[in-house]
């Protein structure tokens, strides 16, 4: 039986990340918004982080640092994300853009610094959804 996108580590994968296996979320996440970094012309820097939802648990919300000058509203992401080919189920649902993105001292992401920026009202990630 021929698989879509091929397999790695003998599972499906992600067809716009060979080498990622659609079951690593985290990672799916992490590439995902790598991706939008690289090839979205105004984004400097990208981060996924969770958003509470009362039904689900959570939702995926994106933060963005945008290169100097540069203009980027929410569902201009979006359709730059559908134009490439990324699921309506992989949208992130809360925009938000930043001056700076925490950081670790290893230079990762500091999701939890992002998420306590929220909590905390000094961070309030607008409501986005694609509609194409």
């Amino acid at each position: 039986m021929s698989r879509p996108f091929g397999t790695w580590n003998g599972v499906e994968a992600h067809p716009l990340f060979p080498g990622v296996g659609l079951h690593a979320i985290g990672g799916l996440e992490r590439e995902l918004y790598r991706f939008v970094e690289t090839r979205h012309p105004a984004v400097l820097q990208a981060a996924a982080f969770p958003m509470p939802d009362e039904r689900l648990g959570e939702k995926v919300g994106i933060a963005v640092v945008l290169r100097e000058g540069s203009a980027l509203a929410g569902g201009e992401l979006l359709a730059h994300l559908d134009e490439r080919g990324i699921s309506r189920y992989d949208m992130p649902e809360f925009f938000a853009v930043l001056d700076t993105i925490p950081m670790t001292p290893s230079g990762k992401y500091f999701k939890r610094g992002l998420i306590e920026q929220v909590r905390d009202g000094r961070v309030k990630p607008e409501a986005v959804r694609w509609h194409g």
